[in-house]
């Protein structure tokens, strides 16, 4: 399989993909060749970013629209890694692109503030039913002790 391996910063879709990103910061790698490479390959390539970790997203021309494509190590000298299976235009961005496509969920979603009153009822229903264990073990012996006396 041949195809042409040249990665650029400019491409030809790049008017779509800003009107598509909007006023987000982002760093264009377009891919002379499109479509399918035959396994998946490590990309480097030079940025503006530095010891970071950005988003990756594939523009769709087809859809005009983002995907979410995963993420992007960017070391001390601005060299940002990522894998891809297809090649195309991307863009990497610091922020969440919000009408991307596959955006992954928050891994840290806002948690609602401490009131000092924590959720106990776990721990209650625990009690409770030990408790239940408790007296059922108690009676049982007591009534054979009963029945022990009785003969």
């Amino acid at each position: 399989i041949a195809f042409n391996t040249q990665i650029s910063k400019k491409s030809p879709n790049a008017s779509q993909i800003s009107k598509t990103v909007g006023a987000t910061k982002f760093e264009n790698v377009y891919f002379s060749h499109h479509g399918e490479i035959p396994g998946k390959a490590t990309i480097k390539v030079k940025t503006n970013f530095k010891n970071e970790t950005v988003n990756l997203y594939y523009f769709n021309p087809a859809m005009l629209r983002m995907e979410y494509s995963g993420k992007a190590i960017v070391d001390a000298n601005g060299i940002a890694n990522f894998a891809i299976s297809h090649c195309s235009d991307y863009i990497l961005s610091k922020i969440t692109i919000a009408n991307a496509v596959g955006n992954p969920k928050d891994p840290n979603p806002t948690s609602p503030p401490k009131t000092g009153v924590e959720d106990n009822s776990n721990i209650v229903i625990l009690i409770v039913i030990l408790s239940m264990v408790v007296l059922v073990l108690f009676t049982k012996k007591g009534s054979i002790k009963a029945l022990s006396h009785k003969s």
